[in-house]
């Protein structure tokens, strides 16, 4: 490449890089960053939803940085960083010496021109440290295989490997198909197969299973036996009915937040969807690679994932190709049977692009100069679109109502916290009662838990069905804080006017909470109320 086009090269990315960070710190504190914040602050070996990790990560980063954008925002920044340059090494380690430095840029290309990437990556959700630690696996599977040139392995990669493919399992489930598809491609490699027996790959495996082992060990007890009840009773539409024995369990091993395992949580979720019926599950899941991917991207981990299937296409490559492609596959063949069952969401994929955009990259820098054409023209359309999506988080300006935005659906919320803490402070409310995790969340996260916030349970089962409420008798005067009018229902009395809190992101009107004050009717979270309170 020219040093020109070289510096025109430099200078888009920095731009990107910088509205990255710059929307970081203006995009509002998510609903689920602040529940994942919430668990933070309550560690434990188990939680309902995800395994673990999301929890540590936050707990390490908000100690150190407090829980305000710095302590959230940082860790999320830094993994986007490392899953661009180990995506960007990881392609040319796969490359020949001749295509090399256009293998990196295409690899930075395809990640720059993923909605999920650029815009889903920003909030500390597990999604950014899955594919931060998968990206690393990656990296170090390739280094442990030895590079494309004859280049050895480097000391210690193996070891990595194994590690990070394993423990990304306790940051979020889908990693366990992206491990399994990554085993049967090394499988069917003789490289493979020698690196799966060495004794490097086999001590990260036992590292990362040794730090995953209490939560594990509350997986099996919640498991062992309750999968068949979870998967027969209604758990996802009727909270109440939720009867998973490692509840008990988990009490009974000394968890300090208590939970229902997360693997049976997402084989419930799985097992009680809508099916889809059929082949719809195959366009969904393509939909979301195209949104989130891009179409041409969508089209080359197609094209290459068939390629699979037919060895002497790969017998002049690198084996990483065909174990990294693997993973890939396995992950949206699992995300079409979850569609098929009636599950899924848009963010599900993203790891197959994580884990295949170094391959990606690698052979479209081979391919005859047209296809690299479209292909780059591709990216860069698309990676156009996220840097306007990323300037209208940091200034709004897209002409689309505040209410429908969704980089303003979280905004406002410091201002209905506020609001609520005045309120309940002047009426000295016993506890602020919410429906849905999201509002406790948040109403927790900005107040940092002055609030005592309970979340009474709606059909989408949370981690606030596990941890232990308040004892609330008749006669308590509570806060009830709704997303519509009537918030006062069945078991409280409400006493007063009904009023509303208006959400606003500068000038704009995002939306409205309404909240009363109430009397509670009969006891609520358990009875063992005294009996001169139930007179009154």
């Amino acid at each position: 490449m020219h040093v020109e086009g070289r510096g025109r090269t430099i200078g888009w990315w920095t731009l990107y890089a910088a509205l990255i960070v710059a929307a970081a710190f203006r995009l509002p504190v998510l609903y689920d960053e602040a529940y994942y914040w919430t668990w933070s602050r309550t560690l434990a070996s188990s939680y309902v939803d995800h395994p673990p990790g999301i929890a540590y990560i936050l707990r390490a980063f908000t100690t150190v940085l407090g829980d305000g954008y710095l302590g959230l925002r940082t860790p999320a920044l830094m993994a986007m960083g490392i899953v661009g340059f180990t995506c960007w090494v990881s392609a040319r380690r796969l490359s020949t010496p001749e295509t090399r430095g256009r293998a990196g840029e295409l690899a930075i290309a395809t990640l720059g021109g993923s909605l999920m990437f650029g815009l889903g990556y920003l909030a500390s959700t597990p999604d950014p440290y899955q594919g931060a630690i998968l990206s690393l696996g990656a990296c170090f599977l390739i280094d442990a295989l030895g590079e494309h040139d004859g280049t050895p392995a480097r000391r210690g990669s193996a070891f990595g490997a194994s590690f990070c493919f394993l423990a990304a399992v306790l940051i979020k489930l889908s990693s366990f198909a992206v491990l399994i598809g990554v085993v049967v491609g090394l499988v069917s490699h003789p490289k493979g197969r020698r690196l799966l027996r060495a004794p490097g790959f086999m001590a990260g495996a036992i590292s990362a299973l040794f730090l995953g082992l209490p939560w594990l060990s509350a997986e099996w007890m919640a498991i062992a036996g309750s999968v068949a009840s979870a998967a027969s009773a209604a758990t996802v539409d009727t909270p109440r009915a939720w009867t998973l024995a490692g509840m008990d369990v988990g009490r009974s091993a000394g968890m300090t937040a208590g939970a229902a395992a997360s693997a049976a949580f997402q084989w419930a979720r799985v097992a009680h969807g809508h099916p889809a019926r059929g082949l719809v599950a195959v366009p969904l899941v393509l939909g979301a690679m195209m949104l989130t991917f891009g179409p041409l991207t969508t089209l080359s981990l197609g094209r290459l994932s068939v390629a699979t299937l037919k060895p002497r296409v790969w017998k002049h490559d690198h084996p990483a190709h065909r174990a990294l492609l693997w993973g890939s596959a396995v992950l949206l063949l699992a995300c079409m049977g979850a569609a098929w069952l009636g599950a899924g969401e848009l963010n599900w994929p993203m790891p197959a692009l994580i884990t295949a955009a170094p391959v990606i990259a690698a052979r479209v820098a081979r391919d005859p100069p047209a296809h690299r054409r479209w292909f780059a023209w591709s990216t860069r359309v698309f990676t156009g679109l996220v840097m306007v999506l990323l300037v209208h988080v940091v200034h709004p300006f897209l002409p689309m109502e505040a209410g429908r935005d969704r980089t303003l659906r979280s905004a406002g919320f410091d201002t209905v916290t506020h609001a609520v803490e005045v309120v309940a402070r002047k009426e000295g409310v016993k506890a602020v009662l919410v429906d849905r995790y999201q509002l406790a969340s948040m109403l927790r996260y900005h107040s940092l838990d002055r609030l005592k916030v309970v979340e009474r349970g709606r059909a989408r089962r949370s981690q606030y069905d596990v941890w232990p409420r308040p004892r609330l008798c008749p006669g308590d005067r509570v806060l009830v804080v709704g997303l519509g009018p009537g918030v006062a229902s069945e078991g409280i009395e409400r006493q007063g006017e009904e009023r509303v809190i208006e959400r606003r992101r500068g000038d704009r009107r995002v939306g409205a909470f309404y909240w009363a004050l109430a009397r509670v009717a009969r006891p609520m979270f358990g009875d063992g109320c005294p009996l001169e309170a139930e007179v009154r």
